[in-house]
């Protein structure tokens, strides 16, 4: 399978209990929310890797006579949201893969707004895919993490001498200036450490599976299993926390 087709599993696995699990996602959305310019009775909303429905219901709570078009690319999440949601009849929820850079026929063609909560960050091609959403809104907005997330688990590898497998994120100086080569007339753009703290950094890496955010992190099946990893996981002392940082950067852009 390609490294999207596992995203894309991991993510239909993770559906029905990615709310429990999803910490620091729902407070990014909640963080996000207030930093979404004013609507006067926007018509169409457009959202971006809406997993459960986390953003989706706080936005249609704030506008619930938008018509709200909710894509993400894993199948499951678009039912877990769809049925979640299922009291907003504006709501119509589509299985889209984000970098397609083109909507599906029964979608429009240009939004009061678009979104999107820490999804920008599984994205191939960024800068195509925010160059065309950008062109079919005057406002957007985001939140995704860059260079620097799992940092203490990056360490903890590095002592060890093995693979974090962490992916690569943005640098945080490149995002912004991909946000000010799109010409807003309006940015807003800045990082916040979002910190989880778990029992152990196993702890970790389990909670990352329950999201569906364990690729490219935790690729092979017995990863856990693996000696080297069994070592790093042996090596942390039993009686200390693992803090896990989030560098996440919210945008918002406005003509």
């Amino acid at each position: 399978m390609t490294l999207r087709s596992n995203v894309r599993s991991a993510f239909d696995r993770a559906a029905t209990h990615y709310d429990q699990y999803a910490i620091i996602q729902g407070r990014v959305v909640r963080n996000l929310l207030p930093l979404i310019p004013d609507l006067h009775t926007p018509n169409t909303i457009l959202e971006i890797g809406c997993g459960t429905g986390l953003l989706t219901e706080l936005v249609l709570k704030n506008y619930p006579l938008a018509h709200y078009y909710a894509t993400d690319i894993a199948p499951s999440m678009v039912m877990q949201c769809q049925s979640k949601l299922k009291n907003f009849p504006y709501l119509k929820s589509f299985v889209m893969d984000g970098d397609s850079a083109a909507f599906l026929p029964q979608m429009p063609s240009r939004y009061d707004l678009i979104c999107a909560s820490l999804s920008f960050q599984w994205l191939q091609d960024l800068p195509t895919t925010l160059k065309f959403l950008w062109g079919q809104t005057d406002k957007l907005a985001f939140s995704t993490v860059v260079t620097g997330t799992f940092w203490e688990w990056e360490s903890l590898c590095h002592k060890q001498g093995i693979s974090s497998s962490i992916q690569s994120f943005w640098q945080e100086d490149d995002l912004l200036q991909l946000c000010k080569s799109l010409n807003p007339r309006s940015l807003f753009f800045e990082l916040r450490d979002e910190i989880e703290v778990f029992e152990s950094p196993l702890d970790f890496l389990r909670s990352l599976k329950k999201i569906g955010a364990h690729i490219p992190v935790c690729t092979h099946p017995r990863y856990v299993g693996d000696l080297s990893l069994r070592r790093l996981i042996a090596s942390y002392p039993k009686d200390e926390e693992f803090s896990i940082t989030y560098k996440v950067a919210y945008c918002v852009l406005a003509k």
